[in-house]
């Protein structure tokens, strides 16, 4: 129910662009997805909320935080965060700030966090974040997955397994 509702949203936003861009993972796509589009309304953060925890009771999962590289999870955290008030959030950084106390994760992650993230294409940043913060990750959940090997890479690398919301194909179609 959900996930139909979500790509039409994305559809409407415009948030599904054709073209020649360069992604954040350095790889060249002729597609692009600005998910921002979606994550910084109020709708899509109501549906991405519900189909957050439709994926995480189907698979048992009961985490105490949620977190993710910043500047694409924070929407996604925030919304989370206001869902569930017991929880916690943090926010990864790329490196540790230059400056005050130097933190590279900002906030509080759990026993058991969940990580998000708005766009993944190697999962490089995830990965990056699932190791930076001092509790392994219950799980990860991507808005958009764009199977370019994401949950590959966060499986062999962390032990940390990955849902999707949405995928690229989901959003081709």
């Amino acid at each position: 129910m959900w996930k139909e509702a979500l790509v039409e949203l994305f559809r409407a936003a415009g948030a599904v662009k054709s073209g020649d861009f360069t992604l954040a993972s350095g790889k060249k796509s002729d597609v692009y997805v600005d998910a921002r589009l979606v994550t910084l309304t109020g709708v899509g953060l109501r549906l991405i909320c519900r189909a957050v925890h439709d994926v995480l009771a189907a698979h048992g999962l009961r985490p105490d935080s949620v977190g993710g590289p910043t500047i694409g999870a924070d929407p996604v955290v925030g919304a989370l965060l206001g869902r569930n008030p017991g929880w916690t959030g943090f926010l990864v950084r790329k490196g540790a700030k230059g400056h005050g106390t130097g933190k590279r994760v900002e906030g509080t992650a759990g026993r058991s966090p969940l990580l998000v993230e708005d766009t993944v294409t190697t999962g490089q940043s995830l990965a990056d974040a699932a190791e930076a913060v001092a509790a392994k990750p219950c799980c990860a959940v991507a808005v958009v997955d764009r199977q370019e090997g994401a949950a590959d890479l966060l499986w062999g690398r962390c032990g940390v397994p990955l849902y999707s919301l949405l995928t690229l194909s989901d959003l081709r179609s």
